[in-house]
């Protein structure tokens, strides 16, 4: 999510950026069911020392890990 729109910074009293994440990784596992996948997703605290490289507006929410399914 990027950190240059005004809804998503620390200063309101809300970090939508958050809400937003939810409903996309919501969305996601979503669409993994109906196509039978399965996975799980690891929220992150942005210092992870293995996060890929990216623009500094965007701050990494979660990390997909997929599965087999059983």
């Amino acid at each position: 999510m990027t950190r240059n729109n005004p809804k998503y910074t620390r200063a309101g009293s809300q970090e939508y950026r958050l809400h937003d994440g939810g409903v996309c990784t919501a969305n996601i596992m979503l669409a993994m069911e109906a196509l039978g996948m399965a996975g799980r997703w690891v929220m992150l605290a942005g210092t992870e020392p293995d996060i890929p490289n990216r623009p500094a507006d965007l701050h990494p929410l979660a990390t997909l890990v997929m599965r087999e399914e059983q």
